[in-house]
């Protein structure tokens, strides 16, 4: 009998070298397929993609520290707090819908989800002696007025004091950062910061920067 030319005696494989003469091979598995974001079908469809927020999203934006603000940039005084008025030193994209009350505040355009960002400098109008770190409260909301209720505003406090601190410059930095799920539209928004006074002369401190309102839902 003749023996294949593929196999010798005692050998469980193939010897010629060729695939096609190997016994019980592998499966092999079918070449891989690139994952596609815009697939809506087949091999290539991600399933469960997260969700993204649009491109552009409805976004208003006001100056902290604008020299046409009252009080030397201060903003109105409320007494024991000074307020922004959004007449001033504000610019609004992508089709932010507001407009401002007589008082200066803010009247949202539409109700929703809105992400409050922005960062401010911490500075005397002149020099003076301040508790640090700087006792400013910081805060923007509705229903209550400043420095409102957490369920209606994002608020910013400040840690204990631990020292002070003779200065004419920079005391830092104030964060404001959070999202209000059911800010009203037409009703009245504040922003606005505690007014704390140097305890030599008396000068208050105030902030300088921006912060930005994002209609995000």
């Amino acid at each position: 009998m003749a023996l294949s030319p593929a196999t010798r005696p005692g050998s469980a494989v193939a010897t010629s070298g060729d695939y096609a003469d190997l016994k019980d091979t592998p499966a092999i598995p079918p070449a891989p397929v690139n994952a596609d974001w815009n697939a809506t079908s087949g091999l290539a469809q991600i399933l469960n993609k997260p969700s993204s927020f649009a491109a552009s999203l409805p976004t208003l934006t006001i100056e902290l520290g604008n020299s046409n603000q009252a009080n030397s940039g201060c903003g109105i005084d409320h007494g024991n707090w000074y307020g922004l008025d959004f007449n001033i030193g504000v610019s609004a994209s992508n089709g932010f819908k507001y407009s401002v009350a007589s008082d200066g505040s803010l009247l949202l355009g539409a109700t929703g989800l809105y992400l409050v960002c922005g960062s401010a400098k911490m500075i005397p109008l002149a020099s003076d002696t301040y508790q640090m770190p700087a006792q400013i409260t910081a805060a923007t909301g509705q229903q209550y007025t400043f420095p409102g209720v957490y369920q209606y505003a994002v608020q910013n406090y400040p840690a204990p004091p631990l020292s002070t601190l003779a200065t004419g410059g920079s005391l830092g930095t104030l964060a404001l950062f959070g999202a209000i799920g059911d800010w009203q539209a037409g009703m009245s928004t504040w922003l606005g910061f505690s007014k704390v006074p140097g305890t030599q002369n008396q000068n208050p401190l105030h902030l300088q920067g921006y912060l930005s309102y994002i209609k995000i839902g």
